[in-house]
């Protein structure tokens, strides 16, 4: 997942520039996350200790700006992610872990992917309609929590 992850999101945002600098992807930086035995663990760590396949993204301010800024950066940040996910679930399929997908499962994703064709689908104002609606949109107090 996470070596996935990494080359997608290395490939997706070659071309990027953040604050004078190229934007890469650390698949092993320096985390604080775990305290020892018997401590307090982030959300992620208690995911793998419970064998789900997690990672934690750390993102600069001034990268979080750009992708609540930039549409195209974002769409690409989110296609890097897409990637990481699809290879996990690819993974947990072959062993076992999530049952093989049914012609209902297709159904489903092909109508969610007709949806968000739509031109309608792919404004600012409909990102609240196809995302969770906790997550903020643009141009509302909280977007830069992104």
């Amino acid at each position: 997942l996470r070596a996935t992850v990494k080359k997608a999101m290395d490939e997706n945002l070659k071309t990027v520039v953040c604050r004078g600098k190229r934007v890469e992807a650390d698949d092993d930086p320096y985390l604080h996350g775990w305290w020892g035995d018997d401590e307090e663990t982030t959300l992620t760590h208690q995911a793998v200790l419970k064998g789900i396949p997690s990672l934690q993204l750390e993102n600069p301010r001034s990268f979080r700006k750009m992708l609540n800024e930039n549409d195209d950066v974002l769409e690409k940040y989110v296609a890097a992610l897409a990637e990481g996910y699809k290879k996990a679930i690819s993974i947990e399929t072959s062993h076992g872990v999530v049952p093989k997908q049914t012609s209902a499962d297709s159904s489903v994703r092909l109508e969610a992917k007709e949806e968000m064709t739509k031109p309608e689908a792919k404004s600012a104002g409909s990102l609240k309609a196809i995302t969770p609606s906790s997550v903020p949109s643009r141009g509302s107090e909280s977007s830069n929590q992104r």
